[in-house]
């Protein structure tokens, strides 16, 4: 699995990263414009994005990079419209390769699901779930259109698994830091 992710990683050139610190520089900057500008005018109406906001802005533009930005246009699109085939292969030809992939699909949204948690503090897991498989459903919509990868509904819900599982985890250390706090008073 380590070798897959490096791999994975050793493809992403030098132009992708420079283009992903200019993206992220700019959404910086756009951060920063907007808690200057926007936010005095309407006097704290406007939402303010913390540290934790903008941890989240920068791995989403991550996540674009390491699913689209990646990937070589080909001629044709391709799509797996069934969904759990991939579960299939690896129970049937005990497809390690596969496995991997599921693993890395669900390991990729665990931390855009904790950053979403941390960001919007009383966001509910079932809106957690929907907005991982959004972001996904979108991301494989561009996969789709663009000919950069297989559309598969797997990786859609493996994804939006993960990001369940990160909001999860958050909500469970707060749950336990604050009984533990409330326990010590």
């Amino acid at each position: 699995m380590i070798g897959y992710m490096q791999a994975v990683f050793s493809a992403i050139e030098l132009r992708q990263w420079l283009w992903f610190g200019v993206i992220v520089m700019i959404l910086l900057v756009f951060d920063h414009l907007y808690n200057l500008v926007i936010c005095p005018i309407v006097q704290g109406r406007a939402i303010r994005f913390g540290m934790y906001g903008k941890l989240l802005m920068i791995y989403t533009v991550a996540i674009l990079l390491v699913t689209l930005f990646t990937r070589e246009s080909t001629l044709q699109s391709a799509a797996a419209p069934v969904p759990f085939w991939s579960w299939i292969e690896v129970k049937r030809a005990h497809n390690t390769a596969i496995l991997y992939q599921i693993l890395l699909n669900i390991l990729l949204f665990v931390p855009f699901g904790g950053l979403l948690k941390m960001t919007f503090r009383k966001i509910r897991l079932s809106v957690s779930w929907l907005v991982g498989f959004l972001f996904s459903m979108a991301i494989e919509l561009c996969q789709l259109v663009f000919h950069l990868g297989l559309f598969e509904w797997d990786d859609m819900l493996h994804n939006s698994l993960g990001c369940l599982i990160g909001c999860a985890a958050v909500w469970a250390v707060r749950a336990i830091r604050t009984r533990i706090s409330q326990k010590s008073c």
